[in-house]
């Protein structure tokens, strides 16, 4: 019948218009998420700006980490109680990551409403041999392994961001090796300072979302610092050495490591724990940290 129908060969794009990717954590009881969802919460409304949204969802924000002035969509964090629990959803445009409390169970969300707001490594159509490079995602069913890939990923920086609000070790603790000086690969490594600019700066464009997702080269690292204009390349090469430094400086305390085979660097789960942490203490205001204390 589809032959007489449909005579000849008919080319067919099977296509996905919206997907929404979950991931539960069990708990032992309910008792025991209510005792630190109230934290979660907290974190999230208090400390997820429009451009860490951006970030967490994998967008590109400038170099010195805003919103970039062309971006056209509306960036929304929302707290939402409902009778089955609470809710917090952090949108950019029509795509989504949430989170819930349900029975006992930490459920995180990521829905994809407009797939063509995410890159992901491909090859061009029609040339599967070709060079992969980052393009746009189709609603294709081809991508929909880089969907669940993408959707694993920003759980996963949402689960490490809520797992810092969660920590009970003193952030003093939590830091003091990072503060110290180590040995790294036969050489001494200084200490990093988290309060000092300088550190903190590269400690924000390493956790940067979007990084997360792809990882980061040297370039990337160095654009954030130096800008984007075109500099001679004596100062390019400069400014190049002075981040492999640091990147090296990260290495050495087991922040950052280099994905195999590539150019490309991306946190370690004690960086995404630790970063994270420190990230959040400095824009806690005074009055917070002091009510916290008492």
């Amino acid at each position: 019948m589809h032959g007489k129908l449909l005579p000849g060969v008919q080319p067919y794009y099977w296509s996905l218009e919206a997907s929404e990717w979950a991931t539960d954590i069990l708990f032992r009881s309910p008792a025991d998420l209510a005792t630190v969802y109230p934290l979660f919460v907290r974190q999230g409304i208090e400390t997820m700006h429009s451009a860490d949204v951006l970030r967490f969802l994998g967008h590109h924000v400038t170099a010195t980490g805003q919103v970039h002035g062309n971006f056209k969509g509306e960036i929304v964090t929302e707290l939402q109680r409902r009778e089955e629990g609470t809710r917090v959803k952090y949108q950019v445009k029509t795509n989504s990551a949430k989170m819930y409390d349900k029975h006992g169970n930490l459920r995180l969300e990521a829905t994809q409403n407009n797939v063509r707001e995410f890159q992901i490594p491909r090859t061009a159509e029609g040339d599967e041999g070709g060079v992969k490079r980052l393009r746009k995602m189709r609603k294709g069913v081809i991508d929909i392994p880089q969907r669940a890939e993408v959707c694993q990923a920003i759980n996963d920086r949402h689960a490490s961001f809520l797992a810092a609000a969660a920590d009970t070790e003193p952030l003093g603790k939590l830091v003091e090796d990072l503060c110290a000086p180590v040995q790294w690969r036969g050489r001494r490594a200084r200490g990093l300072n988290p309060l000092a600019s300088g550190d903190v700066k590269l400690l924000e464009i390493v956790s940067r979302g979007d990084f997360m997702i792809h990882g980061f080269r040297n370039r990337d690292v160095r654009e954030a610092l130096h800008g984007t204009e075109e500099t001679p390349i004596q100062e390019r090469r400069r400014q190049s050495a002075a981040v492999t430094r640091k990147l090296r400086l990260l290495q050495a305390h087991d922040l950052i490591r280099k994905q195999d085979k590539t150019h490309r660097y991306q946190l370690t789960e004690k960086g995404q724990r630790v970063i994270t942490a420190v990230l959040a203490a400095r824009r806690a205001d005074a009055a917070k940290l002091m009510e916290n204390a008492a």
